[in-house]
């Protein structure tokens, strides 16, 4: 008799583990970031740093909110004078943590900002660049 309740103990253990392992409710977000708490696509909460626990239905995405530097190699744009200019630029930036849920929703839903500070930056820069001429010095 001992043989099929240590299977059976057994078999309700595994189970058990599986179980915690599809549901974990423990999430961590680390030092320098903000979690974005989901719940069938709907922000329904900012869980700061530190240990957070939710149920299997939210969902939790990083954002940092540290200071960030996105490289942008040959943005190119041409003067009013139809010159053209093509230069490297380095920009740095950070999420307001008051801002978190608005940069969700606006800009990225996984917390990369890279391509979205790429594609901005080159906008600006030829927004900015045409009323300008080049003078040889």
């Amino acid at each position: 008799m001992r043989g099929p309740a240590i299977i059976r103990d057994a078999a309700i253990a595994i189970g058990v583990l599986i179980l915690l392992i599809v549901i974990w409710p423990f999430y961590s977000v680390p030092t320098g970031s903000r979690g974005v708490i989901t719940q069938f696509g709907k922000i329904v909460g900012i869980e700061p740093e530190g240990l957070a626990v939710l149920p299997p239905w939210q969902k939790l995405t990083l954002f940092s909110i540290r200071s960030e530097q996105a490289d942008i190699e040959n943005a190119a744009g041409a003067t009013s004078d139809t010159q053209p200019v093509t230069v490297s630029l380095t920009v740095r930036y950070s999420i307001s943590p008051n801002k978190v849920s608005e940069v969700f929703e606006k800009y990225s839903h996984n917390g990369d900002l890279s391509s979205y500070v790429q594609t901005a930056t080159h906008e600006i820069f030829k927004a900015v660049l045409p009323p300008s001429t080049l003078r040889l010095i």
